[in-house]
């Protein structure tokens, strides 16, 4: 889901983001049973819209085509970008127009197209086949026209298609109501929440940063589930006895259903009157749940064969969830759960390895613990007892540590086996062992459990540790998943090189990147092969391209200051205008530049591009007139201009953007700069 719908004048939106308020009064004009009254309520709890200085919101009124385009385009690309945009676009959208800016960036997008004649047609009113098309452009993806006359259909089926169609529309083309608008925004994001919503605990969520999705959007959802949004959570239940260590977006605190849910059935809830609740509580919960209220209704399931003849209060009718989760509050499914890959692959470029674990649908909980230079991975059966030796399940964990200057690996590992026996006894001695392609050291000891220790040489000074320990109660089934661990383990091989006559020096995995080196420059990239169109290929006349690259960054060193280095590289004024006045920094920008601290580099990213298709450029000067520049290239097959985003993310082989990330985080954060510079 993206963010949309932002303030328009006085009347018609509120930011999609605002925090919400502690109560409001429903529009005077809108009762929760009218045909958009469920939408309309909807879109108020979560602070999208609000009404007229009267009270009311008119649903029967309209919405013209520039408003309509303002109110998307602000909230996507925000005010300052959008107005940035300064070109011509139609003959009948005037320099002097308050939406001059905003037409020029729909149509530079290719968001909108206008008229066969070449016009806009800005204060018209939007019909529901325009409006349909900018809302699946902004939050779906950029969509091409249907062919034939009626080049709406491929918008308004992707409508249908996510329940977004408002029963009142009869001709596509007539124009768009308040009311109508309410509907598809509602039923929109009612039917793409579960798209960033990883896992559902009791009064907690979890939540997944996926490409398209914003951290704005992710706290207004917490808020409109009433919780605390965390930037850094438990990733785990709340009651979990063994938790993983790592953080995660969360939205944590949410407040149980409310006491007057009888019963809850799919598609329907029963309602139950007590002290302190009202008719008008229950009528506005059951528009939020985008259902039917009835004062006189069966209590009954809707697929009850015998049905007690009570007269019930309920809501009816409420449409599917998008998500795959089993209400807790009763043992009806509404939809069987994906079962999730049995094997996922870890990389970590940190300590340099990458091995797959197990993730069937079996375990009680997968535990990825992260602490410091340690990674564990535990999985535990139902007699597993916590906080004690592993009984029922196994502990792997994978470590790099530094030995002592001119100490071999054989007597580093000699002297962890006499802090072994400083707790407990060796039950097998140290042994030659081969792993991952190296030639190491294994032993046994016995202090919490039999605990395996593996220590592989990385370097002349670093070695990679495995240690781990197994109960099978039963069978062999996790021996033989500690087993597949260790097959599939990789060490990732780390390489050195210096750029600027040794000012900065890099460090980078040999893998799985290709690798270019000059005097001043390195350049890593990643490709796979994937035949498809260049997503960025605005004209369409571009070649197919043959391989995917979901790795482009190059460091370049540069014998300049910070003025210098931005004036050779920007276009003309760019320095004049975005440096300060000293010229000996960058004006941070909203969306554009930013100041970043990688590592021991401090500096600014530059976005340049529209979305999708582009680049980073990062900016790291240094004393004696060197800066360090970093490009690295988007990725638009993975964003959401799109149409084949999910298939171009599925390509095997190809690094996720998770991977990605981890990867460049951790070269820029290895970079050094030699002191006397």
């Amino acid at each position: 889901m993206k963010q949309f719908f932002s303030h328009l004048g006085a009347a018609l939106f509120v930011g999609a983001f605002a925090l919400l308020p502690q109560s409001f009064a429903m529009f005077t004009d809108v009762k929760s049973e009218d045909t958009y009254g469920p939408s309309v309520l909807h879109l108020q709890q979560e602070g999208i819209v609000e009404g007229f200085a009267d009270g009311t919101f008119r649903t029967q009124s309209n919405i013209t085509r520039a408003e309509y385009t303002k109110v998307l385009l602000y909230s996507k690309y925000g005010e300052a970008l959008v107005n940035q945009c300064d070109d011509a676009s139609f003959p009948d959208v005037e320099a002097s127009a308050w939406y001059y800016n905003v037409i020029c960036y729909a149509k530079q997008e290719s968001i909108v197209s206008g008229y066969a004649d070449g016009t806009f047609h800005p204060n018209d009113n939007i019909s529901y086949a325009e409006a349909a098309k900018i809302l699946v452009n902004i939050m779906i993806a950029n969509t091409d026209d249907a062919t034939g006359n009626e080049w709406w259909t491929t918008y308004t089926g992707l409508l249908e298609a996510h329940g977004a169609l408002p029963p009142t529309i009869g001709v596509a083309t007539n124009p768009l109501s308040r009311g109508e608008m309410a509907y598809m925004a509602s039923r929109m994001i009612r039917n793409t929440t579960a798209l960033f919503i990883e896992k559902k605990f009791d009064n907690k969520l979890v939540y997944l940063l996926n490409p398209g999705t914003t951290i704005e959007e992710l706290q207004t959802h917490c808020a409109i589930e009433g919780g605390t949004f965390n930037t850094c959570g438990s990733v785990c239940a709340t009651d979990a006895e063994m938790c993983v260590k790592m953080c995660g977006l969360t939205c944590e605190n949410i407040p149980e259903e409310k006491s007057f849910i009888r019963d809850r059935f799919t598609g329907k809830v029963v309602y139950q009157l007590g002290e302190g609740v009202t008719e008008a509580q229950l009528r506005n919960h059951c528009a939020l749940e985008g259902g039917t209220f009835s004062m006189c209704s069966s209590s009954c399931a809707p697929d009850a064969e015998v049905c007690t003849l009570e007269c019930a209060v309920t809501c009816e009718n409420i449409p599917a969830r998008s998500t795959t989760e089993v209400d807790e509050d009763t043992d009806t499914e509404e939809e069987e759960p994906v079962e999730e890959a049995a094997w996922k692959n870890y990389t970590n470029y940190d300590l340099g390895f990458r091995v797959n674990y197990p993730t069937a649908s079996t375990m009680e909980e997968l535990n990825d613990e992260t602490n410091g230079d340690t990674v564990t991975f535990m999985l535990t059966g139902e007699t597993q007892e916590p906080d004690t030796e592993i009984t029922d399940g196994f502990v792997v964990s994978f470590d790099r540590v530094t030995l002592d200057e001119n100490q071999s690996l054989s007597a580093y590992v000699d002297s962890q086996i006499n802090e072994s026996k400083k707790t407990g006894e060796i039950t097998k001695a140290k042994e030659r062992y081969e792993l991952a392609n190296k030639d190491g050291f294994r032993y046994i000891a016995k202090t919490q459990g039999d605990v395996t220790h593996i220590y592989l040489p990385i370097n002349a000074n670093e070695a990679f540790v495995v240690s781990y320990s197994v109960e099978d109660p039963e069978e062999m089934k996790y021996q033989n998943q500690i087993d597949e661990m260790l097959t599939s383990l990789q060490l990732i091989e780390w390489e050195t090189t210096t750029l600027g006559n040794e000012a900065f020096t890099l460090k980078y995995p040999t893998t799985p990147f290709t690798s270019e080196t000059s005097t001043n420059k390195l350049t890593l990239t990643h490709n796979v092969a994937y035949q498809h169109a260049d997503v960025c290929d605005a004209k369409g006349d571009a070649a197919p391209l043959d391989d995917l690259t979901d790795f482009d960054v190059s460091f370049e060193s540069y014998d300049k200051n910070l003025a210098d280095t931005v004036t050779a590289l920007e276009p003309t004024g760019f320095a004049d205008e975005n440096l300060s006045e000293d010229k000996s920094e960058f004006v941070a920008q909203d969306g554009f530049i930013e100041q970043v601290t990688i590592g021991k580099l401090d500096g600014w990213r530059v976005i340049s591009g529209a979305e999708g298709c582009g680049e980073y450029r990062y900016y790291f000067p240094i004393a004696g007139n060197k800066t360090l520049v970093v490009r690295r290239a988007f990725v638009p097959e993975f964003s959401d201009i799109n149409a084949n985003q999910k298939e171009a993310l599925a390509v095997e082989g190809a690094l996720s953007p998770a991977q990605a990330d981890a990867a460049f985080d951790a070269i820029l954060k290895a970079v050094t700069v030699t002191e006397n510079q």
